[in-house]
């Protein structure tokens, strides 16, 4: 699932940014830190190729969730 807020003001250490990216991940239960940050590297390296988005004006979370449900019922 993706939401994406386009047209938003985004800064990093008082300076806004002309382009810049946040993204919040949650995750169905937990993963390591060397999982997230190959991840991290994926990420920046798409949005850099795709949308010409620095990986120095990137943020990624990652945010684990222990239940979570869909379709009525919980995973």
């Amino acid at each position: 699932m993706t939401g994406i807020e386009d047209c938003q003001n985004l800064y990093m250490g008082g300076k806004k940014l002309e382009n810049g990216a946040y993204l919040a991940i949650k995750l169905l239960g937990n993963t390591s830190k060397p999982t997230c940050n190959q991840l991290t590297q994926n990420i920046c390296q798409i949005l850099e190729k795709e949308l010409g988005i620095l990986g120095q004006n990137i943020y990624v979370s990652y945010h684990p969730v222990e239940l979570w449900g869909w379709n009525g019922q919980m995973f």
